[in-house]
């Protein structure tokens, strides 16, 4: 019975045309303006959208978004990080959730399926932290640049004084 071998195969070596996801960053529990949540979006086709949001959200608090388009390369490249990383297999999350530092949860789809990756795992480590990085670098210097700009402007309108970085 070969269907058990396909089922255990694991995910794919290279990228499958339906490979998309949503990554959702949040800073830790922090005082504004130190704050700021992130959401970088894929689709198969390398299309992308990211949001910036530079505080809690709420009403009156911007939320600052660009468009962008990864190449066939840099797709093939994340696709592989987050395979290596096991994150196109289920991943089990913990009840006692850390305290403090940032949260950061995505879904991801490939090969026809869809991988809900929680923002701790079963021993409260952060199972997207080896990708976040390579996640945030798919958009475009110049945007996170100018987000980076607009939230000190921002943050020194309403508190006064600007977050450092």
């Amino acid at each position: 019975c070969g269907g058990g071998e396909e089922e255990t195969a694991g995910p794919p070596a290279s990228r499958p045309d339906d490979f998309a996801f949503t990554f959702a960053h949040a800073d830790g529990s922090v005082a504004p303006p130190y704050h700021v949540e992130w959401t970088v979006e894929v689709r198969p086709d390398g299309s992308g959208k990211a949001t910036y949001t530079p505080d809690y959200s709420g009403d009156g608090v911007p939320t600052y978004k660009a468009t962008f388009t990864v190449s066939a390369e840099d797709m093939d490249e994340i696709y592989g990080q987050m395979r290596d990383a096991g994150l196109l297999e289920p991943i089990g999350t913990t009840d006692d959730v850390p305290v403090g530092g940032p949260v950061e949860s995505a879904r991801i789809y490939a090969d026809g399926e869809t991988f809900d990756v929680p923002a701790f795992d079963e021993e409260g480590g952060s199972p997207l932290a080896p990708v976040s990085a390579a996640v945030q670098g798919l958009v475009p210097t110049a945007d996170w640049d100018s987000f980076e700009a607009r939230r000190a402007a921002y943050a020194k309108k309403e508190y006064g004084k600007s977050p450092s970085g």
